[in-house]
C-alpha cells in the first residue's frame, strides 16, 4: 500500500491555503457573527489562545482587539505558514504546534480560549482529556468560546475509501448533539454555560438575509421532513474548585 509523510491536519490546511478548498475563507463571517455575540463577555479579558487556528483570520481579529495571543494547531504547515506571515505583518503573535487533546500547556495561561469548529473532530477517547486541558490552561473565571453541531446524524455523512474500504467521516466529525443540554452536560460541572445560541448561515454581509435564508431552510425542512442541522456557539465560563 502506498505511504504518504503528509498527515491529514496538513493536507487540509494545503487545500485551504493554496488549493481549491476555501472553506475557512467563508468561515470569516461566522467567526466575525460569534466575536459579535461574544464581545460583551470577552472585551475586559487580556490574553486568549485560539485552538485550530484556520487560516488566522481569529488571531488576527483578537491581536486587532487588544489581546495577548497564543494560536495551537495540529498542522504543524499552519504553524509554520502562519508564522511567516504574522512575522511578515509585524503581528506579536504566539503559534504553538500542539494537539489539544494531549499537549502540556501551563496552568492559568489565559482569560479566553476559543476553539471554533475544533471539538467535534476529537474522538471520544480523547475527548475528556481535551476538556481537563482547557480547564488547565484558563483561569479560573476566565472563558472558554466554541462551536458545535447539533442534529447531524454522523451516519449520514460517512462514507468508504475506494482503495483501503476504510469507513470516515466526510469532513472528520466524531461528536454532534441533540439539544443544547447535552452540551452544556458536556462541560458540567467546571464550566458553566452563560450564553448559547444559533449561528444562521453566513452567506451575506448583512445579518437579517443571513436569517431570512435560515428560516427558509427551517421551513423546507419541516415540509420535507428532512432533520435540520444547526451550529450552536457558546460562552462557558470556568469555576475552578
Amino acid at each position: 500500500m502506498e505511504k504518504f509523510e503528509e498527515t491529514i491536519e496538513d493536507y487540509v490546511a494545503k487545500l485551504n491555503i493554496e488549493g481549491q478548498r476555501k472553506v475557512w475563507l467563508k468561515n470569516r463571517r461566522k467567526i466575525d457573527f460569534i466575536l459579535s455575540k461574544t464581545n460583551r463577555y470577552i472585551r475586559s479579558k487580556r490574553t486568549a489562545c485560539d485552538i485550530g487556528i484556520g487560516e488566522g483570520h481569529l488571531l488576527r481579529r483578537l491581536e486587532n482587539m487588544g489581546f495577548s495571543v497564543t494560536g495551537i494547531d495540529i498542522s504543524s504547515y499552519l504553524i509554520e505558514h502562519l508564522g511567516e506571515s504574522f512575522k511578515k505583518q509585524s503581528l506579536e503573535i504566539k503559534l504553538i504546534h500542539g494537539n489539544i487533546a494531549d499537549i502540556d500547556l501551563d496552568e492559568n495561561s489565559f482569560d479566553v480560549v476559543t476553539c471554533l469548529d475544533v471539538l467535534e473532530h476529537i474522538p471520544d477517547d480523547a475527548l475528556k482529556m481535551t476538556i481537563e486541558n482547557l480547564k488547565k490552561c484558563i483561569v479560573n473565571d476566565g472563558l472558554l468560546i466554541g462551536t458545535l453541531p447539533l442534529g447531524e446524524n454522523l451516519q449520514d455523512n460517512m462514507v468508504i475509501c475506494p482503495k483501503c474500504r476504510h469507513e470516515f467521516h466526510r469532513i472528520g466529525h466524531y461528536q454532534s448533539f441533540g439539544n443544547k443540554e447535552q452540551i452544556k452536560k458536556l462541560f458540567e460541572p467546571d464550566f458553566m454555560i452563560i450564553k448559547i445560541g444559533y449561528i444562521p448561515f453566513i452567506l451575506f454581509k448583512l445579518n437579517f438575509l443571513n436569517y431570512i435564508c435560515h428560516w427558509i431552510y427551517r421551513f423546507l425542512c419541516r415540509v420535507t421532513g428532512v432533520k435540520m442541522v444547526k451550529t450552536v456557539y457558546f460562552v462557558a465560563k470556568l469555576e475552578k474548585t
